[in-house]
C-alpha cells in the first residue's frame, strides 16, 4: 500500500474509530447503519474500515443473517486506545 493510501485509510479508521467509540455505550453495540448515518457515509465507506479495525483486534463484527443489520462490538481495550489517539492528535 502507498503512503498516501493508507494514510487516507488510517484517517478513515480513526474517524470510524472515534465514531464507534462515541456511540457505543459501556461496551455496547452498536449497527452498522446507526454508524453511517452518524458519520453521513454510505455503510460501505464505513464498513471497509470497520473490516481493518476488526483485523487489527479493535473491535467484532457479526450479522447474524444474510443481508440482516451488521452488529459492531468493542473489544477489550478499545477506549484506552481511543482515548490515547485522541489525546494525541489533539497536541
Amino acid at each position: 500500500m502507498s503512503i498516501a493510501h493508507e494514510e487516507a485509510y488510517q484517517e478513515s479508521a480513526m474517524q470510524v474509530l472515534s465514531c464507534f467509540a462515541d456511540c457505543a455505550t459501556s461496551g455496547g453495540t452498536v449497527t452498522l447503519s446507526d454508524m453511517a448515518n452518524r458519520l453521513s457515509w454510505p455503510p460501505v465507506h464505513v464498513f471497509i474500515p470497520l473490516l481493518f479495525l476488526m483485523h487489527e483486534g479493535y473491535l467484532e463484527i457479526i450479522q447474524e443473517t444474510f443481508f440482516g443489520e451488521v452488529y459492531i462490538s468493542p473489544l477489550p481495550g478499545l477506549y484506552a486506545v481511543n482515548h490515547e489517539y485522541q489525546s494525541i492528535s489533539t497536541n
